[in-house]
């Protein structure tokens, strides 16, 4: 993720290119490009629904 910020793919459910997720195992890891920064947002269980 620090590497290459943009290897996230953009959220389905937020459909904004600064808000992007990576899967690692059963977590969607969630987070916001800034400049010069990452912002981790959420880390969700992939088998529970996102409210």
């Amino acid at each position: 993720m620090i590497d290459f910020p943009q290897s996230g793919r953009m959220v389905p459910e937020k459909n904004l290119a600064e808000i992007r997720e990576l899967i690692e195992g059963n977590y969607r890891i969630f987070y916001r490009l800034g400049k010069g920064k990452i912002t981790i947002l959420r880390i969700h269980n992939a088998a529970r629904k996102i409210k």
